[in-house]
């Protein structure tokens, strides 16, 4: 499932963003950019984190933002965010963050498989090395090629 939501429209890499805030918004335009979502969306996900804190920071370096379905979510989609140096999003233990996920879902089961495989392969440290190191072309690439650990 990853491979059909992140593809060479929906991740970028060397991304340079001035803090949290841009960096969830450059995911979010992503996803607008394909029809994903709504602007609504991407602001509703800024003001997740600015409500609830960086709960969104999932492990050391990793964001994966999101919002509910009913804040503008036209089908299920996912952007790949690789920044081109870590920003802080005031998680002290897993700041500073480089890799911005952001997952759009249209109901609270659709999405459960792409993140079950997105976080099987997040637990990978090479899988993140290579996140962090490739370019967007060997990125798209890898998950084409399905190298990616898919959960049953």
């Amino acid at each position: 499932m990853l491979k059909d939501l992140l593809t060479k429209n929906t991740i970028e890499t060397n991304v340079h963003v001035n803090d949290w805030e841009e960096a969830i918004r450059h995911g979010g335009r992503i996803i607008e950019r394909t029809g994903g979502i709504s602007s609504t969306y991407t602001e509703a996900m800024v003001a997740a984190v600015k409500k609830f804190g960086p709960y969104i920071v999932i492990a050391p370096h990793i964001a994966l933002a999101h919002a509910s379905s009913k804040d503008g979510v036209n089908q299920i989609s996912m952007s790949l965010s690789i920044l081109d140096h870590g920003i802080d999003f005031g998680n002290k233990e897993n700041d500073p963050v480089n890799i911005v996920i952001c997952l759009a879902a249209i109901d609270h089961h659709s999405h459960l498989k792409a993140l079950s495989e997105l976080v099987t392969n997040l637990s990978d440290s090479s899988f993140v090395n290579m996140l962090t190191t490739s370019s967007q072309e060997e990125i798209v690439q890898y998950i084409q090629d399905a190298k990616l650990k898919e959960v049953e």
